[in-house]
C-alpha cells in the first residue's frame, strides 16, 4: 500500500497551482507545494474513498488534490471544517476558496474550530478523515479519537512532524489505541505522512 502510494506520488504531474488562491499569503512558498499536494492526490488515488471528512482545510489545495486524485469522484462525498484564521498556514477567507474550486463537486465545508474541540463531523459515513488543522497534543489527539468514533477506516494524518507537540501525540495515540488499528505507516515526504487503517 505505502509502495504504490509512492510509486503514484513520484508519477503523477498533477498540479494544485491550477487552483492557486492568488490572496494567498504564502505565495513564496507555492512551487515548493507542488511535491506536497501531489502527495495527496497519490493517497486518494491509491485509496479511493467514497466519503471525505477533512479537519483544517484552509484554502482546499488538499481536498481538491483529493478530489483529482480520486479515479471517479463523481460520487464522491466530501466534507470540511476549518477555523478560517491565519494558524498553522492558514489565512482568513480562505475557506471562501476552498468553497470556490470545490463548487462542482460533492463538498460543503463549515466554519468551526477543532481547538476548541467542539466540532463533529456532519451526518453521513465517512471512509477517510484527513486530519490537518491542529498541529498541538490536544488537538491532534482529539481529531484522531473522532476518527476513531465515526469507524472511519482510514484515518491520514498530515505533518506529522510539524511540531514536537503533534509527533507526540501522534505516537502516544497509536499506543493508546493499537488495538483498534490493523496497520500504520508514514511516508516521510515534507513533514510526514501518517497513514492509519482501522479495524473493520
Amino acid at each position: 500500500m505505502i509502495e504504490e502510494i509512492i510509486k503514484v506520488w513520484k508519477s503523477t504531474d498533477w498540479d494544485y497551482r491550477d487552483y492557486y488562491d492568488e490572496r494567498d499569503p504564502n505565495s513564496g512558498r507555492r512551487d515548493l507545494l507542488v511535491d506536497y499536494y501531489q502527495m495527496k492526490y497519490a493517497v486518494a488515488h491509491v485509496l479511493r474513498p467514497r466519503a471525505i471528512l477533512e479537519e483544517g482545510v484552509r484554502a482546499g489545495y488538499s481536498a481538491i488534490a483529493f478530489l483529482n486524485g480520486t479515479v471517479d469522484s463523481t460520487d464522491l462525498v466530501y466534507r470540511g471544517w476549518d477555523n478560517n484564521t491565519d494558524w498553522h498556514g492558514g489565512y482568513v477567507g480562505a475557506i471562501d476558496h476552498a468553497r470556490k474550486i470545490l463548487e462542482p463537486y460533492d463538498a460543503q465545508i463549515m466554519v468551526c474550530d477543532s481547538k476548541l474541540q467542539t466540532c463533529t463531523p456532519l451526518p453521513g459515513g465517512f471512509d477517510m478523515m484527513h486530519i490537518d488543522g491542529c498541529q498541538d497534543h490536544e488537538g491532534t489527539r482529539h481529531n484522531l479519537d473522532l476518527g476513531l468514533r465515526c469507524n472511519i477506516k482510514w484515518l491520514v494524518v498530515d505533518g506529522m512532524y510539524w511540531t514536537e507537540a503533534n509527533l507526540g501525540a501522534c505516537h502516544k495515540w497509536l499506543k493508546d489505541n493499537i488495538k483498534s488499528i490493523e496497520w500504520y505507516g508514514v511516508i516521510p515526504g515534507m513533514a510526514g505522512e501518517l497513514i492509519i487503517k482501522t479495524h473493520d
